[in-house]
């Protein structure tokens, strides 16, 4: 459970508003997979319903039981949190059309005040005739076309893997920048297609053997896993010297995963080069580098104690606990960035 699932479900508007200010993610779920969302339609708290649907928070994630905050509202009978989700839901597929539109339309008079109207409409035709056509007679007469991410956007947007593979033959390269986001199923054509430089999506391999598995939601920067967990249980300490042991070897920082990293492994554990590399039975419990700590007896009289455990994650369920000590030996998968 995050701090915002705990503002959330404590109905603590205040802090659920400077969480939110202060970055903190609306699509991370909880062991449950429950997002902030879900634990708002589930609770029927509508006014944090309505907060967190007006602060963005995603309508469409399903938790592990494939259940969206809209079917879990549903179910339990709160109409007036599923008429709030359902508008929501309609206002943002409304906002996305006239996006598209608008687009499409400024798109539209960019091509307009080009000389290069043609190509992109016969881009935007699906005319690979008519495209060779064009570049054949700027090759003749040296002028050679000035081809962009536009022109390949265009081929993209229709998935014309004919007309993506000869712009990308005709020298069209990856943007390189982040202001230019693309889908997994984008990225996958793309390469279906030939092009080179894009980024790394959930499951792919790097150079040194290190499998991605998304962008850290603790530290924000792309999070990589050793390609297998280490081939005996080991305790906190234990596994602590074999992260430093690793990052002498190979020059990369490796570290236990957090608990929210941890998460977001058995997310991504079923995905492309990660599939097949973790312990899904029963017994594959995995340690996370999060502690936590209660205090036990009467803290007001002073008597009482403090009992420090990490957090682990079993990988069949994705159930999360927190009862493992220091010397309890578990399963490790070390991630690096």
């Amino acid at each position: 459970m995050t701090a915002l699932h705990w503002a959330v479900y404590n109905k603590n508007i205040q802090i659920i508003d400077m969480l939110i200010d202060k970055g903190a993610s609306l699509d991370i779920g909880d062991y449950q997979g429950n997002t902030p969302l879900h634990s708002a339609a589930s609770h029927n708290y509508a006014e944090i319903t309505r907060l967190l649907i007006g602060r963005g928070a995603p309508l469409d994630i399903k938790n592990n039981r494939d259940r969206t905050a809209l079917s879990l509202a549903k179910s339990h009978g709160y109409h007036e949190i599923a008429r709030m989700l359902k508008e929501a839901a309609k206002l943002r597929k409304q906002q996305a059309k006239e996006n598209a539109k608008a687009e499409k339309e400024a798109l539209r008079r960019k091509q307009q005040e080009k000389p290069a109207m043609p190509l992109v409409d016969a881009i935007a035709q699906g005319d690979c005739q008519q495209v060779r056509k064009i570049f054949d007679q700027a090759f003749w007469a040296q002028e050679p076309v000035r081809l962009s991410w536009d022109h390949l956007k265009i081929a993209l947007e229709r998935e014309d893997k004919s007309m993506m593979r000869l712009l990308i033959t005709w020298g069209v390269t990856a943007p390189n920048d982040s202001s230019t986001p693309l889908t997994e199923t984008q990225i996958t054509l793309l390469r279906q297609c030939g092009l080179q430089n894009l980024p790394p999506i959930i499951g792919d391999r790097a150079d040194d053997g290190a499998i991605y598995v998304g962008i850290s939601p603790d530290t924000k920067k792309p999070m990589y896993a050793a390609p297998a967990d280490e081939p005996l249980l080991m305790s906190f300490n234990e596994a602590s010297e074999r992260a430093r042991e690793l990052s002498k070897m190979t020059g990369k920082i490796y570290s236990l995963p957090s608990k929210n990293e941890l998460n977001m492994l058995f997310n991504a554990c079923e995905k492309g080069a990660l599939k097949g590399t973790f312990n899904l039975s029963s017994s594959g419990r995995y340690l996370s580098s999060s502690s936590h700590r209660i205090a036990i007896g009467d803290q007001r009289a002073g008597a009482y104690s403090e009992f420090g455990g990490y957090w682990s994650q079993r990988f069949s369920d994705g159930d999360q606990h927190h009862y493992c000590r220091e010397n309890t030996k578990l399963s490790i998968r070390l991630v690096r960035d």
